[in-house]
């Protein structure tokens, strides 16, 4: 399972929680740093994060992306 994978299925196990807060601490759980997509977009749009896979505190190379679709399941 990749990180994306992993971080999407961590979102669509718990739905009572912040899934932006859930996904950071996914994300520092198994060690890639998150790009929030569009949030200062001021159009609506399903909330999405591309993944980074993270050296030194660095954010070296994206691996990957969870986007929330429009029937709220988190997809890789």
């Amino acid at each position: 399972m990749t990180k994306a994978e992993q971080i999407a299925k961590s979102l669509n196990t718990d739905k009572t929680a912040d899934s932006r807060k859930a996904a950071e601490a996914k994300a520092e759980e198994i060690g890639v740093g998150l790009y929030w997509a569009g949030t200062a977009s001021t159009e609506p749009k399903s909330p999405s994060a591309e993944v980074w896979q993270t050296r030194n505190g660095e954010w070296v190379k994206r691996i990957g992306e969870v986007v929330c679709g429009h029937d709220g399941i988190w997809r890789a």
